[in-house]
């Protein structure tokens, strides 16, 4: 009995001496491994053999990295056309083909059924089937050689009723009915038109105009631009329109396409900050409603797309079309 309680505990006391040996490992590793972590976390080799911090700090950038970006933006602002435009050759000849065999293979019209004896309606019909007959028509059978030659080919020689003919049925409908101007028209030229009068929207009703303003420190012709003031937190769509209502008013009704822009035009330039870029981005909007008003010392005007590229290849802003060229779409 002595024999086995010694031995019990020789037994519990090498347990404890072995217990006391691992932790006493255990810790003499962690205080290794933290020690180890501040150093590589506060110093570097290089900095323990020359006693030297290891702090480190970005490098300045150089100057051709600096920015200097400039942003403007710049308003393309179109008046849609009014009326529709004229037929091409191609397209009047496939009309006019149409229209022909629709009526020969079409009934007589009923003309007493519809129009009253001696009326401005009649009278109008009459001068339009006698110019539909001689010029439209396929010729029959029974057509002479010179009637035939005066169809097809020969047809833009003589003029439509809506001139001398027109006239002379507006002259005698007036008389009898005095509902006859309602088949008045209205012509396609205006005033402006003939006086060339590039201020106005009253002309070139079939195309699409755009808005140009002169520089008066340049000469040159642009569409009409701001600079944008991103400190200020100024957006696009909000100052696009600002130099445009105040040159012609505020009363002009302006529709904006969208507020993101349609194109870019990067300019590069190089300032006190190094080597950046101007950039002009552009804004479509339409014209709804509203007169506009010209500013004093403010020229300004309304062109076509042709017309456009005259003004600005003449100016010197030959390169300023090439990179709006894709823009000006109809």
């Amino acid at each position: 009995m002595a024999s086995s309680a010694s031995s019990s505990s020789l037994l519990r006391s090498s347990i404890r001496a072995v217990a006391r040996q691992g932790s006493s490992a255990s810790a003499a590793a962690s205080s290794s491994n933290s020690s180890r972590t501040f150093t590589s976390t506060t110093t570097s080799p290089a900095a323990l053999t020359e006693g030297q911090n290891t702090t480190t700090t970005t490098p300045p950038l150089s100057p051709s990295r600096k920015k200097s970006d400039n942003v403007k933006v710049s308003l393309l602002l179109s008046r849609q056309p009014l009326i529709l435009r004229s037929p091409t050759p191609l397209e009047s000849a496939y009309f006019e083909y149409n229209h022909a065999l629709t009526r020969r293979l079409s009934q007589p019209f009923a003309k007493d059924f519809y129009f009253r004896k001696g009326s401005a309606a009649e009278t109008k019909f009459d001068a339009e089937e006698s110019y539909r007959r001689s010029h439209l028509d396929f010729p029959s059978s029974s057509s002479s050689k010179k009637e035939v030659d005066g169809k097809g080919k020969g047809k833009g020689q003589a003029a439509p009723p809506s001139t001398e003919t027109a006239a002379s049925v507006g002259d005698t409908a007036t008389a009898t009915d005095p509902d006859a101007e309602l088949y008045a028209t209205v012509p396609r030229k205006t005033a402006a038109d003939e006086s060339n009068d590039t201020t106005s929207l009253e002309r070139a009703l079939d195309r699409c105009l755009f808005l140009l303003f002169k520089d008066p420190a340049t000469g040159q012709w642009r569409l009409p631009e701001r600079g944008v003031d991103l400190n200020k937190k100024e957006t696009l769509h909000r100052v696009a329109t600002l130099p445009v209502k105040e040159a012609l008013g505020e009363k002009l009704d302006i529709w904006l396409v969208s507020h993101l822009p349609i194109g870019v035009m990067p300019r590069p330039v190089e300032g006190k900050n190094g080597v950046g870029s101007d950039k002009t981005y552009f804004l479509r909007a339409h014209l709804v409603s509203g007169s506009p008003k010209g500013a004093e010392g403010r020229e300004y005007a309304w062109l076509t797309r042709e017309e456009i590229e005259e003004r600005l290849g003449s100016g010197g802003s030959k390169e300023y079309f090439e990179s709006i060229r894709d823009l000006l779409s109809e």
